[in-house]
C-alpha cells in the first residue's frame, strides 16, 4: 500500500518477479541490466535487490553522464493489470494515486538451489550484524 507520488528507487530484482495491481495506477520505467553502469550501482543490502544511487526519474546527468541517451521503456499499470518484470531488469515505480500493489518473486529449481541460497546467506550474516551493518535498506542507520 502507498500514497499518491510515493517512489520506489531505482533497483532491479535478482528472482523474476510478477507486480500484481490491485488498487491505483503506477508508472514504472524498465531499463535492461546493461544500462545502469556498475559505478552507479549502491553498495547497500537489500535483500533479492540490488539498487542504484541514480533517480531516473529526476536525472542528473552531470552527475551521471554515462547514462545520456538511456531511454525506459515505460509501463503504466491499473487496477487489475499484471506486469512481468524480467530478473536483472532495472526498474523504478511512481504512484500516480493511492495504491495496493502486490509484488511476488518467482523462483525455479535452479534459482532456489543458487540465487536463493546466496540470497538468504546474505540475510542471515546480515541480520547476525556481520555483514553491510548500518548500510542496508531495511534498519535504521542507528543499529
Amino acid at each position: 500500500m502507498g500514497p499518491e507520488a510515493a517512489l520506489t528507487g531505482l533497483h532491479y530484482d535478482v528472482f523474476n518477479s510478477f507486480l500484481v495491481q490491485v488498487v491505483g495506477d503506477k508508472e514504472i520505467w524498465l531499463y535492461p541490466h546493461s544500462a545502469i553502469p556498475p559505478e552507479y550501482r549502491s553498495d547497500k543490502f537489500d535483500y533479492g535487490a540490488r539498487d542504484a544511487i541514480v533517480n531516473m526519474f529526476d536525472l542528473d546527468l552531470q552527475a551521471f553522464p554515462h547514462l545520456k541517451g538511456v531511454e525506459p521503456r515505460v509501463m503504466y499499470v491499473t487496477a487489475g493489470d499484471v506486469l512481468f518484470i524480467p530478473k536483472g531488469w532495472w526498474h523504478q515505480v511512481r504512484s500516480h494515486t493511492p495504491t495496493v500493489t502486490i509484488a511476488h518473486f518467482m523462483l525455479g529449481t535452479i534459482d532456489r538451489l543458487t540465487t536463493e541460497v546466496w540470497e538468504n546467506m546474505r540475510r542471515f550474516l546480515h541480520n547476525q550484524g556481520v555483514y553491510k551493518v548500518k548500510n542496508c535498506t531495511c534498519h535504521a542507520a542507528d543499529r
